[in-house]
């Protein structure tokens, strides 16, 4: 179990726990709720729910006396606040407010805030990318349209690239977009470029995270035309001398 796992709220005894103190209804409800949003964050939004529900019947320090003692700590107390606001973002969805965009989970490294950023800087550094040892630069059509936020008939690419040997080359970018839909969405546009671009050249695909989890390495086993790529971001300060 690594660090940042052993302050997790351990959800399984929660559902136990809760349902011991009458309130079985109120955790099956959670566990089967259906959530129609970015399913890498199910769980930790069932958490969120359960500290809520913990809390208000004023039951949650025994909770954690008996079942998650590191609750106590300044880093479990930070897992508890990143639950609670996931509900929140969660409940603020539903309600057409808070993007998508903005649930990347916070950490100790900086993550982009926003996907455009990350879609700007590697068109702007696509030729330092390679592919398979090929180097890519932008995509350009007939008519001088660039492959940045590329437009198709299934929704906009968010950059489409060209390798030294002509292959189309389809970035996705999976800040808050599960594996799944990182996946699904790739090969759709790919589907896309094959037909309406590609003229019988090779179309790959390409989807950039922060952090490629288990679920993505499943997920693009089955798929040998997507490559994953992880991004990290670094700010250095130095100090300046005058005079």
């Amino acid at each position: 179990m690594s660090e940042k796992q052993k302050f997790q709220f351990p959800i399984k005894l929660a559902y136990d726990f809760g349902a011991a103190h009458g309130l079985e209804k109120e955790v099956s409800e959670i566990r089967d709720m259906v959530i129609e949003w970015d399913s890498s964050y199910s769980t930790s939004l069932r958490k969120g729910y359960l500290v809520e529900l913990f809390e208000k019947r004023g039951i949650f320090d025994e909770f954690k006396a008996k079942h998650w003692v590191l609750g106590n700590t300044p880093a479990g107390e930070k897992e508890r606040q990143r639950v609670l606001r996931i509900k929140k973002r969660y409940e603020a969805f539903l309600e057409g407010g808070a993007p998508e965009v903005s649930l990347e989970e916070e950490g100790d490294e900086l993550l982009f805030p926003l996907e455009a950023h990350l879609r700007d800087f590697i068109a702007a550094n696509i030729g330092n990318i390679k592919l398979h040892g090929l180097k890519l630069h932008l995509y350009v059509n007939a008519s001088g349209r660039n492959g940045v936020e590329y437009p198709t008939d299934v929704g906009p690419i968010d950059v489409l690239a060209e390798d030294s040997n002509g292959g189309l080359v389809v970035f996705e970018l999976k800040l808050s977009k599960g594996p799944d839909r990182a996946v699904g969405q790739a090969l759709r546009y790919m589907g896309w470029v094959s037909k309406h671009l590609a003229a019988g050249k090779k179309v790959s695909g390409v989807i950039v995270a922060h952090e490629i989890d288990e679920k993505l390495k499943y997920a693009v086993s089955v798929a040998p035309n997507i490559t994953v790529f992880e991004y990290t971001v670094r700010f250095d300060l130095n100090q300046i001398t005058l005079g």
